[in-house]
């Protein structure tokens, strides 16, 4: 995180006096990506300056702290539009703007890399990244041998003289503002990352179902949102797979005992429909739900589920984590024979007390988990009177509604970074002092997803990332 900071602290010095006081000599990179282009990325330079809402003052303030990083003027324009793409052979390639090609050159020739020139273009290779340039821009090309690197010259140069035309990735990203945008489709990526991606149709035709990223600047937060479209009626189950599994969320059912939970998520289903699902397209699903029954009604449990769940977790120790899981339910007709459940659960090594009515207590070796039903609504939870209590719960620490966060979306999940940073666990992997900066410009991470599968992940800063950027080029 320190590093983006000082990155984007670093641009938007170098970017904001041209934005300002001087006019970029427009795109002059667009037309090197290919017509066949496998995935597109956009960075803009100007869009990052109006995201961080600059007042006059801190233009000045910016110029003066980025003083030292405008004397190392390596001949880049910041402020045109930069591209990145894959080719049709699966070249990662990225080009930007040149505002001094001689400049360019000398900083690279002082780093002892040689140049040579070919075919009315200057050449740089090194570390497996080809470089061709000319007065306008640069295109780089890799990871290429230097073998390799000869024979794609002939292609790089007719990148490089491309005049305007279709790119079809391109101009699908449509007009939506970020700083930074991608779009690829999902054949272009590595089998071993096809593989992970979840409620996946292996049938279904990948290179007519796409990606698309934006990362964007709010006053104090990151966010990157996510969608996916179709081509055509067969590719498109695909894209709507997990509104199957997954039903809106309703704000208004929403309730956990916790104040301020240090994490929070919530999604809605239908019992019924997710086992069926579930037992359909997972052969291990039925199995696993047999085991389970030995002890305990397991399949009824989850087939009882009708509405919202939520997973609140208060902290996070060695000994005794605090949390609290609620499930809206239809009926409680998997509690049926609960007074038996010790008798499958001793084989385990647990033991199953009842406290009142249908709430019951399994523990083992010092430790428990209290399980039951109170009025319709299922629970789990690390103590019986915090779940007994049923607080509502209206608004997260930053203040935000709950209710209005949540509602209609297919799964929501947020994490208080500030308490988190606290917690025992991440204490003993941020003993460093970048991963202590890192966390402390940090207050909240919350991840949500659509009705339409679009996600979005908002990393929020205690202070505007204006202010972070200032005090980034201060040190």
């Amino acid at each position: 995180m320190k590093k983006l900071l000082v990155v984007l602290a670093v641009i938007a010095a170098l970017a904001v006096g041209g934005y300002f006081f001087s006019s970029a000599k427009g795109d002059v990179c667009k037309n090197v990506i290919p017509e066949d282009a496998k995935a597109v990325m956009t960075f803009s330079g100007t869009e990052l300056v109006k995201q961080l809402d600059f007042s006059f003052s801190d233009i000045f303030e910016l110029l003066k702290l980025g003083g030292d990083a405008k004397k190392e003027d390596v001949g880049i324009d910041y402020l045109s539009p930069m591209y990145g793409f894959v080719s049709s052979d699966n070249y990662l390639c990225g080009v930007f703007a040149l505002s001094d090609a001689k400049t360019f050159e000398t900083a690279i020739t002082r780093q002892n890399h040689e140049v040579e020139s070919q075919r009315g273009f200057k050449w740089v290779y090194e570390n497996d990244i080809l470089a061709c340039f000319d007065s306008d821009r640069v295109l780089l090309l890799g990871p290429i041998s230097k073998a390799e690197s000869d024979g794609v010259r002939t292609k790089v140069v007719e990148w490089m003289k491309q005049g305007s035309h279709e790119i079809p990735m391109l101009s699908s990203l449509g007009d939506k503002k970020g700083v930074l945008r991608l779009r690829t489709n999902l054949g272009a990526l590595p089998a071993e990352y096809k593989s992970q991606i979840p409620f996946l149709n292996k049938d279904a035709d990948l290179s007519k179902v796409f990606f698309n990223l934006t990362f964007s600047l709010k006053e104090k937060a990151f966010v990157i949102s996510t969608e996916m479209d179709s081509e055509d009626e067969g590719s498109g189950k695909l894209v709507s797979e997990m509104s199957d599994y997954f039903r809106p969320i309703l704000g208004g059912q929403l309730q956990t005992p916790y104040e301020k939970p240090l994490a929070l998520a919530v999604f809605n289903f239908d019992g019924e429909t997710l086992c069926r699902k579930l037992s359909g397209s997972n052969p291990n699903y039925s199995m696993m739900l047999s085991g389970l029954n030995m002890f305990c009604n397991a399949g009824k449990m989850l087939e009882a589920i009708d509405g919202n769940v939520t997973v609140a977790i208060d902290d996070i120790t060695d000994d005794s984590p605090r949390f609290c899981v609620t499930a809206q339910v239809k009926n409680k007709d998997f509690m049926r024979g609960a007074e038996h459940w010790g008798e499958g659960l001793a084989v385990l090594g647990m033991q199953c007390r009842q406290l009142e009515g249908d709430s019951y207590v399994l523990s083992t070796q010092g430790s428990k988990v209290c399980l039951g039903v109170l009025g319709d609504m299922l629970y789990f939870a690390s103590d019986y009177d915090v779940a007994k209590s049923g607080r509502r719960f209206s608004s997260l620490s930053d203040g935000s509604s709950l209710e209005s966060e949540t509602e209609g979306k297919l799964s929501y999940l947020s994490v208080d970074i500030v308490r988190l940073k606290d917690s025992p666990l991440v204490k003993s992997y941020a003993q460093n002092e970048s991963a202590k900066a890192m966390l402390g410009c940090l207050d909240r991470l919350n991840v949500s997803i659509g009705k339409d599968n679009n996600a979005e992940i908002e990393l929020t800063t205690k202070q505007k990332l204006s202010d972070i950027i200032k005090t980034s080029l201060k040190k």
